[in-house]
């Protein structure tokens, strides 16, 4: 709704909003862009790594031709992420804060090119509102503090989105660059980047077929294509490989269809934001049907609302709805976070939903939606361990250690994680490495016990290792105390 004012002959013309003006709008989006670098900055150390980011930290070590071979052969992801990082420790190093700073630096430019975009697609108030929602967004401020390649692919994926919607206006040779470059991006970033740059295509066609404004012409499109897949022609063997090994087994469980809905409260950040979101998006629907015939509509000359919100939806449907077709005919491999892209459509809408309220409870959704979602962020983020307690494991082993009379024991049945315990263990402490399953563990066990037979304490480490226990301990040893961990045990034994 826009406001209109006297001028001095007596006409009504519009009254200039804050947000129009040049110097509020970019003095407001610098401080949207502060909100999201503290968000994303906040305990960015207080836990440690999790697996997950111990074996990016194992491949830091490697030199490049090591890192590429074990991206091949160990790994599962496309490199881009790697590559980069690796260049990035060469200069800053893989302690937690260096390893992990990229992807805060990822996340916090996804939200400039989010207002960018919003911008572009319906004018300053949108940006500034999608700014806000993104910069409090607690699914994307959590992996803009892990040392992974989600915060990367969201980054990239909105290049893409802003270069495509900015080729719907024109095509300029800075436009397609940017948009060839990101394409190539995500294809090198994560496997569900190629389903991001076929839901585009599919997109374009779509636009083609009903003749919509600002689908660009056919000849830079199919140009653009034809350089985003000869880009990845020279990893697709390394592909085929690393899918070999998913499809031979994978960790990810199989779904229920209830799983959309699961998803969706978690982009949102929890189950509360999800029924608000999901409020806020069918009002948006209702207010649109409702407006749809109205004669004074306010879509023209920038992309209709209508057309976004379908769009928005078939996005969320797409990223979601084929890797679960593909989870149940094979092997699961559809995990929440690898679809993280449909953020940036879901925040668009959301923000798009707020600015066709009235102008009070506008104001007022956006805030109780920021108060929300700060606590979801401080509670669920800040102030809950959410991810491996290695650090914390073998801290708890530090405070008691007495070299005269402790040894300590890493084990695990199948997998050789040993390197995860000693990147936070003092290493001072010497260990036995036990990598036994069964009755396997009877001849390590035993000359364990032999080699350290004045030892009257045995400190034993389980992370990752199930219900597993080395078999033959408890014939020589007696359980004194255990204590849980996420993911892990760590149990204290006595002679």
């Amino acid at each position: 709704m826009q406001s209109s004012v006297v001028s001095e002959g007596g006409a009504l013309r519009p009254r200039e909003e804050w947000w129009s003006r040049p110097c509020a709008f970019y003095g407001a989006a610098a401080a949207i862009l502060c909100l999201a670098l503290v968000t994303r900055a906040i305990a960015l150390t207080a836990e440690g790594f999790w697996f997950d980011e111990l074996w990016i930290w194992r491949q830091m070590q490697l030199s490049f031709p090591e890192l590429m071979h074990d991206m091949v052969y160990q790994d599962v992801h496309p490199p881009l992420y790697n590559v980069l990082l690796w260049l990035w420790t060469r200069l800053f190093g893989t302690a937690e804060l260096a390893l992990r700073l990229p992807s805060l630096l990822f996340g916090v430019a996804t939200v400039a090119v989010l207002m960018a975009w919003a911008k572009r697609l319906r004018g300053p108030r949108l940006a500034l509102w999608v700014g806000v929602v993104a910069s409090v967004g607690e699914y994307a401020v959590y992996y803009a503090q892990e040392a992974r390649s989600y915060s990367l692919m969201l980054f990239i994926a909105a290049l893409y989105t802003y270069a495509f919607f900015a080729l719907r206006e024109g095509v300029q040779w800075r436009r397609m660059l940017l948009f060839v470059l990101s394409g190539v991006g995500l294809l090198y970033t994560h496997v569900f980047g190629g389903l991001l740059v076929a839901f585009f295509g599919l997109s374009y066609l779509l636009l083609r077929w009903r003749k919509l404004h600002g689908a660009f012409e056919l000849r830079p499109w199919a140009s653009s294509q034809v350089a985003i897949a000869l880009a990845f022609v020279p990893w697709l063997p390394s592909m085929l490989e690393q899918a070999s090994r998913v499809q031979s087994g994978f960790w990810i469980p199989k779904l229920d269809l209830l799983f959309f809905a699961r998803f969706f409260a978690k982009y949102n950040g929890n189950a509360w934001l999800g029924v608000f979101a999901a409020a806020l998006l069918l009002f948006l629907v209702v207010d649109l049907l409702r407006k749809r015939r109205s004669a004074a509509s306010d879509d023209a000359p920038q992309t209709s609302a209508t057309m976004f919100l379908v769009f928005g939806v078939a996005w969320y449907a797409f990223m979601l709805g084929v890797p679960f077709v593909i989870s149940a005919l094979g092997q699961p491999i559809l995990h929440d976070k690898s679809a993280i892209s449909v953020l940036l459509p879901l925040y668009v809408l959301l923000a798009l939903a707020m600015t066709r309220l009235p102008r009070l409870w506008s104001g007022l959704v956006l805030l109780a939606w920021v108060a929300l979602s700060l606590y979801a962020i401080i509670f669920g983020n800040y102030l809950a361990q959410n991810r491996e307690g290695w650090r914390e494991m073998t801290t708890a082993v530090e405070k008691e250690y007495d070299a005269e009379s402790d040894f300590v024991v890493l084990y695990h049945p199948d997998y050789d994680y040993f390197y995860c315990y000693h990147y936070y263990l003092d290493p001072a402490i010497p260990t036995l490495d036990l990598l036994c399953k069964g009755d396997d563990c009877l001849g390590p066990v035993q000359a364990m016990s032999e080699k350290n037979g004045k030892k009257r304490r045995l400190w034993l480490l389980r992370m990752r290792a199930s219900d597993d226990f080395p078999a033959g301990l408890d014939g020589r040893w007696t359980l004194q105390r255990r204590e849980p961990f996420i993911n892990g045990v760590l149990d204290v034994l006595v002679r």
